[in-house]
């Protein structure tokens, strides 16, 4: 069975589209890939929509609270959010990911939209939250007793008797 393909690229350079020549392919992988439905920039997943017949995301226009994607119709689809469903740290977008990890002196999630530290113990701080120039702290008078059975996303935490 031979099957006829075309394709066209998008210069990362320059942006400009051009299209390769049709060649003949003996028989396609069934199990090949399209590759990720993302693009850089609009028209290059424009044009990756109208290809390969399917919704492909434009990077360009990826925010916290949205997704946009190019439409095999040349249109754009935008999916908003009613709050963040991502975050950017140190210039990647990461999903919101709030499985707490001990960092040594703290619980703190994967990936939240603040800046969230909860206590494991030994000091009077219970919790604090910061996002930007704001912060909100929890604290216990006679300070937090350390963790204890912590693994695998459980923890208990019992507090000290005076």
């Amino acid at each position: 069975m031979l099957f006829a393909t075309e394709a066209a690229l998008v210069s990362q350079d320059t942006g400009i589209a051009f299209a390769t020549p049709a060649t003949d392919v003996s028989a396609a992988s069934p199990t090949a890939s399209p590759g990720p439905a993302e693009a850089q920039d609009e028209a290059s997943a424009v044009l990756m929509a109208r290809l390969q017949g399917r919704k492909i995301e434009v990077l360009s226009q990826r925010a916290a609270d949205s997704t946009t994607y190019a439409l095999p119709s040349g249109e754009l689809e935008t999916a908003a959010y009613a709050g963040p469903i991502r975050v950017k740290r140190a210039g990647v977008w990461k999903g919101i990911d709030t499985a707490l990890s001990d960092t040594g002196a703290d619980l703190t999630p994967a990936a939240a939209v603040a800046d969230i530290a909860v206590s494991d113990g030994g000091d009077t701080d219970l919790a604090s939250v910061t996002k930007g120039t704001e912060s909100f702290g929890l604290g216990w008078l006679f300070g937090v007793a350390q963790l204890a059975g912590w693994g695998g996303g459980f923890c208990a935490v019992w507090l000290a008797r005076l």
